[in-house]
Parts: structure tokens; sequence; C-alpha cells
């Protein structure tokens, strides 16, 4: 598929990124949305899984920091 503009990239970038973070908040897991990344893949909608892949990586980190915050405070 070809996105004429930079800007129409990063919209598609960015809905891929908010849709996953909404999904997160309504109780997907990290592995469920790894699942919906490899969704997007088998159908090359590169963009959007870009968007998803950094609301995992964004995730991932914050679940890591929470949990050391949480040994720390044991």
């Amino acid at each position: 598929m070809f996105y004429s503009t930079e800007e129409s990239r990063q919209e598609i970038i960015l809905f891929g990124y908010r849709d996953s973070l909404a999904l997160y908040d309504e109780g997907f897991t990290i592995d469920n949305l790894i699942e919906l990344l490899e969704l997007y893949e088998e159908r090359e909608l590169y963009l959007t899984c870009a968007g998803i892949k950094l609301a995992i990586d964004e995730l991932t980190k914050k679940e890591d920091y929470d949990s050391i915050r949480d040994k720390e405070e044991d």
C-alpha cells in the first residue's frame, strides 16, 4: 500500500499506537497485543504494526518498572 505523505504515515502509526493502548486499558494483555501485531504483520499492514510495536515496548517498560518499584516497596 502506498501512503502519499509522511503525515499520512505518521497518522497510521499513531492509530496503531493509540488503539493498542486503549485495548490494554480495556483488559488486553501484552501477549494479546503481540498476537494482534502478528495478525497485522500477516496482512502486511506494517505502519499499523509500527504503532502496535511502540505501544508494546512502552507497556513492557512500564510493567518492568512497576514490578521493580513493587519489589523495592516490600
